[in-house]
């Protein structure tokens, strides 16, 4: 709405002060801009527009992420998820052993 705030300038205008005609003109307009947007009440830009919003029960709503997909395995328990930590530990202690040997072999 620039373009509606445009400064008159005449010969009682001077420089740095806008005059008192183009600012009443760019708050008249505004005003009418934000009476457009207005509605019934002082908020009504926070009330929903369907206020009739039927109730759903809990579980009537699908899953997202969450779903069982077919072939897929369970989950680990808590003792094949130690046994596989310590699995990968010996295997991680077995490949540092090996490396620092060969480094050892190349000197």
């Amino acid at each position: 709405m620039i373009f509606l705030c445009r400064r008159q300038i005449s010969a009682r205008h001077t420089p740095g002060r806008p005059s008192a005609r183009g600012g009443r003109a760019c708050a008249a307009a505004l005003l009418l801009a934000l009476a457009g947007c207005a509605g019934d009440g002082p908020l009504a830009s926070l009330t929903p527009p369907n206020p009739e919003v039927p109730k759903v029960e809990a579980d009537n709503f699908p899953s997202i992420g969450t779903t069982v997909v077919a072939g897929r395995p369970a989950p680990l328990t808590a003792e094949e998820r130690a046994k596989l930590q310590s699995d990968l530990e010996a295997l991680a202690k077995d490949r540092e052993a090996k490396l620092k040997q060969s480094l050892g072999a190349g000197n």
